[in-house]
């Protein structure tokens, strides 16, 4: 047998194993997954996320129903899944915004990459109007640079959704004792509040104008405080003082939102334990009590 230095490596090293040539190895599947234009699925947390955020019906349809069921059990617990993930240094992903960003905030070709290319057209869209509403508690004033929370503005989300160049000239100007603006007047009657993200004429609130400069969802919000429309939480609430025969005032119920399949659900505490509650769109109830 001819003996050569290669040889006497490999006895060294111990046994080496070569793929053939030839044969591709399959690569791992992404982390975010679309199976559907409206809904952004993590595989590594298991878990789906539409525009109103975490969807245990997508969840439960796109993972299974152990997928579903141990998140259940993590909200009774008080851990939910992080909606905004980091799928590679220096990038962060918001699922349910479907946006990616990076130092400089919003990117049109990160979102292109990890969402598709409607995606990012939808945020070129966005951020070519002077409101951008990235969530539905944030507001974003482009005239300004600066973004807004219900609480007034606020320098880590301008940071966040604009950028740190922004975030930074804004702190500066705030040192200097200048603060941004909270109203603007898109018509010569009307005036726009960023951090309520509402609209009024000299008549009133202004569902319309409140539509166009915040979003169908700000709207559809604002219709529902202003006519008393039953909201999710009134029916986990009463759903669950049926249940366990309690007035509603003895719930309290920290978030509520809707599935696409019609179910509500939210994080309660009832009787000085934190769970959550499912109400199915049969009537149905499901709560599971952190232990």
């Amino acid at each position: 047998m001819r003996f050569t230095a290669l040889t006497a490596a490999l006895g060294i090293l111990g046994t080496v194993s070569v793929a053939p040539t030839g044969l591709a190895t399959t690569p791992p599947a992404p982390r975010i997954w679309l199976p559907d234009p409206h809904v952004a699925c993590d595989r590594v947390q298991q878990a789906c996320f539409d525009s109103y955020g975490l969807s245990l019906g997508y969840t439960q349809i796109y993972f299974g129903d152990g997928a579903e069921a141990a998140l259940l059990t993590s909200l009774g617990q008080g851990q939910a899944p992080d909606s905004i993930i980091q799928p590679d240094s220096g990038v962060s992903c918001s699922l349910s915004d479907q946006i990616c960003l990076d130092d400089n905030g919003a990117s049109f070709g990160l979102t292109g990459v990890y969402f598709g290319e409607p995606a990012a057209e939808r945020l070129r869209d966005q951020l070519t109007r002077r409101v951008y509403v990235p969530t539905a508690n944030v507001a974003c004033d482009l005239d300004q640079s600066i973004c807004f929370d219900d609480f007034g503005y606020s320098l880590g989300y301008t940071q966040f959704y604009l950028g740190q160049e922004a975030a930074d000239a804004w702190l500066e100007q705030i040192n200097q004792g200048k603060e941004p603006t909270v109203e603007f007047a898109p018509l010569p009657d009307a005036l726009c509040n960023l951090t309520t993200k509402t609209c009024m004429t000299d008549q009133g609130v202004s569902l319309s104008l409140t539509e166009k400069w915040f979003g169908t969802a700000t709207a559809a919000a604002l219709t529902q405080r202003i006519y008393g429309a039953p909201t999710l939480q009134n029916i986990c609430e009463d759903a669950l003082a049926v249940k366990y025969q309690l007035a509603p005032s003895d719930i309290a119920l920290e978030f509520a939102r809707r599935d696409e399949g019609g179910n509500a659900y939210g994080f309660v505490l009832l009787n000085g334990q934190e769970g959550v509650c499912r109400v199915r769109d049969d009537g149905t109830i499901d709560y599971i009590q952190e232990n």
